[in-house]
C-alpha cells in the first residue's frame, strides 16, 4: 500500500506539473498578443498551482515519513529500482529564478544560453543536488539541472522578467527582470 500511495503523489505531482506548464503556455501566448489582462491571470493561476504541487509534494515527503517508522527493520526499496526520480530530490525550478537574472546582468543584459547556463552553474554548484548533476534518460549529455534551468527561463519569460522577443538562443533580462532583482 504504501508503495501505491507514493506512486500516486507521484501521478499528481506530474500532473500538476502539465498543468502548470499548460498555463505557462497559454501565458506565453497571451504575452505575444499583448493580452496584459489575460497573462496576468495566467501568471497567477501559475502560480497557485506552484503553490498547491509544494503542498503536496509536502504531503508526499510526510507520507514517506510515516512509510520509514512503519517500515523499521524492513529492507527499503532502493533509489536506483524506481523508475521516476522523487521531485524532492532535485533543485526546484524557482531556485534558478535568481541565478539566471543575476548572470545576464552581469553578462550585460544579454547573451547566449550556453554562456549564461555555464555563469548559473557556477553559481548554483554548491546548492545543487546529487540527482541536478545526474544525466536526462531522454539526453544522456544533458544535465537534469540544465534543463530545470530552462524550465525556469520559460517562467521568466512567461512573467515578463525575460525577453520573448530576444534572438533565438539568446536570454534577454527585460526592465521588469531587473526591478524584480532589486526587490526580491
Amino acid at each position: 500500500m504504501e508503495e501505491e500511495v507514493a506512486a500516486a503523489f507521484g501521478l499528481l505531482i506530474e500532473e500538476l506539473n502539465k498543468a502548470e506548464e499548460e498555463a505557462r503556455n497559454q501565458g506565453a501566448e497571451a504575452l505575444k498578443s499583448r493580452d496584459d489582462a489575460r497573462l496576468e491571470r495566467l501568471a497567477e493561476y501559475a502560480k497557485q498551482i506552484a503553490d498547491f504541487r509544494k503542498k503536496v509534494e509536502g504531503l508526499a515527503k510526510e507520507w514517506k515519513k510515516l512509510g520509514r517508522g512503519r517500515s523499521a527493520g524492513k529492507s527499503s526499496q532502493s533509489a536506483h529500482s524506481r523508475q521516476r526520480l522523487p521531485r524532492m530530490a532535485r533543485t526546484p525550478e524557482q531556485e534558478f529564478r535568481r541565478p539566471i537574472l543575476e548572470e545576464l546582468v552581469a553578462l550585460g543584459g544579454s547573451a547566449p544560453a550556453g554562456k549564461v547556463l555555464d555563469g548559473v552553474y557556477k553559481r548554483m554548484r554548491n546548492v545543487l543536488k546529487p540527482a541536478d548533476k545526474e544525466t536526462l534518460p531522454s539526453s544522456p549529455t544533458t544535465p537534469r539541472w540544465r534543463n530545470t534551468a530552462q524550465w525556469a527561463r520559460n517562467s521568466l519569460v512567461t512573467e515578463g522578467l525575460m525577453s520573448s522577443t530576444s534572438p533565438h538562443g539568446v536570454w534577454e533580462i527585460t526592465e521588469q527582470g531587473r526591478k524584480w532583482l532589486e526587490n526580491h
